[in-house]
Protein backbone atom coordinates (compact mmCIF):
# COMPACT_ATOMS: atom_id res chain seq x y z
CA UNK A 1 0.00 0.00 0.00
CA UNK A 2 1.14 3.45 -0.58
CA UNK A 3 2.03 5.60 2.09
CA UNK A 4 -0.33 8.15 3.62
CA UNK A 5 2.37 10.86 3.64
CA UNK A 6 4.05 10.38 -0.04
CA UNK A 7 0.52 9.81 -1.72
CA UNK A 8 -1.36 13.02 -0.37
CA UNK A 9 -2.66 13.91 -4.18
CA UNK A 10 -4.24 10.73 -4.66
CA UNK A 11 -5.73 10.32 -0.61
CA UNK A 12 -7.02 13.70 0.31
CA UNK A 13 -10.09 13.28 -2.22
CA UNK A 14 -10.94 10.05 -0.48
CA UNK A 15 -10.56 11.47 3.10
CA UNK A 16 -13.02 14.31 2.38
CA UNK A 17 -15.04 11.48 0.91
CA UNK A 18 -15.48 9.22 3.42
CA UNK A 19 -15.48 11.70 6.68
CA UNK A 20 -18.97 12.16 5.29
CA UNK A 21 -19.64 8.63 7.40
CA UNK A 22 -18.55 11.18 10.85
CA UNK A 23 -21.32 13.87 9.80
CA UNK A 24 -24.23 14.10 12.24
CA UNK A 25 -26.58 13.48 9.31
CA UNK A 26 -27.83 10.41 7.54
CA UNK A 27 -25.17 9.47 6.07
CA UNK A 28 -26.54 6.64 3.94
CA UNK A 29 -27.73 9.88 1.97
CA UNK A 30 -24.24 10.25 1.01
CA UNK A 31 -22.95 6.68 -0.19
CA UNK A 32 -23.62 7.02 -3.85
CA UNK A 33 -20.98 9.90 -3.44
CA UNK A 34 -19.02 8.63 -1.26
CA UNK A 35 -18.29 5.68 -3.75
CA UNK A 36 -18.78 7.08 -6.83
CA UNK A 37 -15.33 8.97 -5.08
CA UNK A 38 -13.61 6.35 -3.64
CA UNK A 39 -14.29 4.41 -6.95
CA UNK A 40 -12.00 6.88 -8.97
CA UNK A 41 -9.35 6.08 -7.10
CA UNK A 42 -6.58 4.17 -7.61
CA UNK A 43 -6.74 2.10 -4.52
CA UNK A 44 -8.08 -1.60 -4.20
CA UNK A 45 -11.45 -1.95 -1.75
CA UNK A 46 -9.16 -3.30 1.17
CA UNK A 47 -6.70 -0.05 0.82
CA UNK A 48 -9.96 1.76 0.75
CA UNK A 49 -10.63 -0.13 4.02
CA UNK A 50 -7.20 0.43 5.80
CA UNK A 51 -7.99 4.62 4.97
CA UNK A 52 -11.37 4.49 6.41
CA UNK A 53 -10.30 2.28 9.20
CA UNK A 54 -6.90 3.58 10.03
CA UNK A 55 -6.60 7.05 8.51
CA UNK A 56 -10.22 8.79 8.86
CA UNK A 57 -11.82 7.21 11.47
CA UNK A 58 -9.02 7.79 14.29
CA UNK A 59 -9.48 11.80 13.55
CA UNK A 60 -13.39 12.05 13.35
CA UNK A 61 -15.08 9.37 15.05
CA UNK A 62 -15.11 11.48 18.51
CA UNK A 63 -17.93 13.55 16.28
CA UNK A 64 -20.14 10.31 16.11
CA UNK A 65 -20.20 10.89 20.48
CA UNK A 66 -21.32 14.54 20.27
CA UNK A 67 -24.79 15.57 20.82
CA UNK A 68 -24.24 18.25 18.23
CA UNK A 69 -21.72 17.11 16.35
CA UNK A 70 -20.66 18.73 12.79
CA UNK A 71 -23.48 18.06 10.35
CA UNK A 72 -22.84 20.01 7.05
CA UNK A 73 -19.19 18.77 6.69
CA UNK A 74 -15.68 19.25 7.74
CA UNK A 75 -13.11 21.85 6.93
CA UNK A 76 -11.23 20.79 3.95
CA UNK A 77 -8.03 21.94 5.04
CA UNK A 78 -8.50 20.46 8.40
CA UNK A 79 -9.42 17.58 7.65
CA UNK A 80 -6.40 17.20 5.65
CA UNK A 81 -4.04 18.46 7.75
CA UNK A 82 -5.55 16.54 10.82
CA UNK A 83 -5.01 13.39 8.95
CA UNK A 84 -1.96 13.46 7.62
CA UNK A 85 -0.54 14.66 11.74
CA UNK A 86 -2.64 11.43 12.37
CA UNK A 87 -0.78 9.15 9.68
CA UNK A 88 2.72 10.50 10.63
CA UNK A 89 2.14 10.32 14.34
CA UNK A 90 0.73 6.72 14.38
CA UNK A 91 4.29 4.82 13.76
CA UNK A 92 5.37 4.26 17.50
CA UNK A 93 3.73 0.84 19.19
CA UNK A 94 1.88 2.84 21.80
CA UNK A 95 0.41 4.91 19.18
CA UNK A 96 -0.91 1.87 17.24
CA UNK A 97 -2.46 0.47 20.33
CA UNK A 98 -4.06 3.30 21.05
CA UNK A 99 -5.85 3.11 18.14
CA UNK A 100 -6.76 -0.10 18.56
CA UNK A 101 -8.17 0.52 21.16
CA UNK A 102 -10.24 3.34 19.87
CA UNK A 103 -10.78 1.28 16.83
CA UNK A 104 -13.12 -0.62 19.63
CA UNK A 105 -15.56 2.70 19.75
CA UNK A 106 -16.10 2.55 15.78
CA UNK A 107 -15.55 -0.59 14.33
CA UNK A 108 -19.09 -2.00 14.48
CA UNK A 109 -20.59 1.78 13.02
CA UNK A 110 -17.60 1.38 10.20
CA UNK A 111 -18.78 -2.05 9.16
CA UNK A 112 -22.49 -1.50 8.47
CA UNK A 113 -21.90 1.71 6.32
CA UNK A 114 -18.84 -0.76 4.71
CA UNK A 115 -21.11 -3.15 4.06
CA UNK A 116 -23.03 -0.61 2.06
CA UNK A 117 -20.12 0.85 0.58
CA UNK A 118 -18.05 -1.54 -0.84
CA UNK A 119 -21.14 -3.50 -3.62
CA UNK A 120 -21.79 0.46 -4.72
CA UNK A 121 -17.18 1.32 -5.17
CA UNK A 122 -17.70 -2.08 -7.51
CA UNK A 123 -20.61 -1.00 -8.88
CA UNK A 124 -19.04 2.46 -9.93
CA UNK A 125 -15.95 0.63 -11.40
CA UNK A 126 -17.65 -1.71 -13.67
CA UNK A 127 -18.95 1.49 -15.30
CA UNK A 128 -16.20 3.05 -15.38
CA UNK A 129 -14.83 0.13 -17.09
CA UNK A 130 -17.79 0.21 -19.91
CA UNK A 131 -17.86 3.34 -20.31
Amino acid sequence: MRSASTDLDNRAPVWLALSELFLDTAVSDHYDAIARCCAHSPYSLNELAFILHYEVAPVLWRNLLSPAGHWSGFDEQWLISAVKAHVLSARTPLRRALLYLYSLCYRRYLHHHWQALAPRIKLWRQVQGNA
